[in-house]
């Protein structure tokens, strides 16, 4: 009983709620994240393109989150003819210009 009475007063908040929480304000705590300067150069690209494009990938080392905003100019959505969100596109094509040691490496 002492349990469920327990669970109860969490406010119906599961273990995952509570952790995506902590993830959430860790992202938009950290200086290496950027998150203010990256959601002001998303809101830019929505405004004038129609669309904003992010990626999310770990960091080279592992320990952070790397938040890499893609020029809408540079993205090729093959979209699904019976959804309008960009999400369920068959596929995307980002373009991305590198140098010629950046594409050695």
């Amino acid at each position: 009983m002492q349990k469920i009475e327990d669970e109860i007063n969490d406010n119906f908040i599961s273990e995952y709620e509570i952790a995506a929480q902590n993830v959430i304000e860790y992202i938009i705590q950290s200086r290496q994240t950027d998150l203010k300067n990256k959601q002001q150069q998303m809101l830019l690209d929505l405004l004038t393109s129609g669309f904003a494009v992010f990626r999310v990938k770990p960091s080279p080392n592992g320990n952070n989150v790397v938040i890499e905003v893609c020029n809408p100019m540079n993205i090729f959505p093959d979209r699904n003819p019976e959804s309008p969100y960009i999400t369920d596109a068959y596929r995307i094509v980002h373009r991305k210009w590198m140098t010629k040691q950046q594409i050695l490496n």
